[in-house]
């Protein structure tokens, strides 16, 4: 099978690389196996993406404690108990526990898959 890393080393030109790039793009979405390969893939995705979320969410309140001005002393101690309550939970190791078990829920849930010859039980995962 003929790869893309492959025409790197035949030095072609950027033009050649984007054809070569467009040719493989298009040759996977029209392979039978398309769907299966997606579905696993926003599987396997989707907890890193909630916890990158998680991740944004304190900096976003770390932001507004240190740069924007709050309307009243409430708000601000809110604020700074949810900056509390996250950093605790990344130091403590409750917020890598919650990924690991989102993403494992996440693979017992799935259905067997096919992909190919290749067959992902769902048992595999448990």
């Amino acid at each position: 099978r003929d790869t893309l890393g492959a025409d790197f080393d035949k030095e072609l030109s950027f033009a050649e690389i984007n054809q070569k790039r467009k040719q493989l793009a298009f040759a996977a979405f029209r392979d039978p196996d398309f769907l299966s390969r997606i579905h696993i893939l926003d599987n396997l995705v989707n907890p890193n993406v909630e916890a990158m979320y998680q991740l944004f969410q304190r900096t976003g309140i770390l932001g507004k404690l240190c740069y924007l001005p709050t309307g009243s002393a409430e708000e601000r101690q809110e604020l700074m108990l949810q900056s509390s309550t996250l950093f605790k939970a990344y130091m403590s190791g409750e917020f890598g526990e919650q990924l690991v078990r989102e993403y494992l829920d996440k693979m017992r849930s799935m259905p067997s898959v096919r992909i190919g010859s290749e067959s992902l039980a769902r048992d595999f995962f448990v």
